[in-house]
C-alpha cells in the first residue's frame, strides 16, 4: 500500500496554488495598469483570470483525488483497480 505522505504532497498543494494563481493575475494585471494606464481594468481582468485558473486546478484536481479514492475502495474490495479503459464495459473484447 503506497504511503500517505505521497497523497498529503499531491493534494496540500491545492490551496497554495489556488493562492498563488490569484496573487499572479492580480499583481500582472496591476503591473499592467501601471505600465499602460487601464485605470484598474487590467487588475480586475488579471484577478478574474488568476481566480478562474485557480478554481479549475481546483476542480481538477478533485476529480482526480475522486478517482483516486474509487481506485483505493476497489483495492480495498479486492477487485481490479484498473479497470479497461479502452471503452466502457469491464470484460470486453476487441474483435
Amino acid at each position: 500500500m503506497p504511503s500517505p505522505w505521497k497523497d498529503y504532497g499531491r493534494y496540500g498543494s491545492v490551496g497554495l496554488e489556488l493562492l498563488l494563481s490569484i496573487a499572479v493575475g492580480y499583481y500582472g494585471g496591476r503591473w499592467l495598469d501601471g505600465r499602460f494606464g487601464a485605470h484598474g481594468w487590467l487588475t480586475l481582468v488579471g484577478f478574474l483570470a488568476g481566480v478562474t485558473v485557480g478554481f479549475r486546478t481546483l476542480f481538477e484536481t478533485a476529480k482526480h483525488m475522486r478517482r483516486d479514492i474509487e481506485r483505493a475502495e476497489r483495492v480495498q474490495r479486492g477487485e481490479d483497480p484498473w479497470p479497461d479503459q479502452r471503452g466502457g464495459r469491464k470484460g470486453r473484447r476487441d474483435p
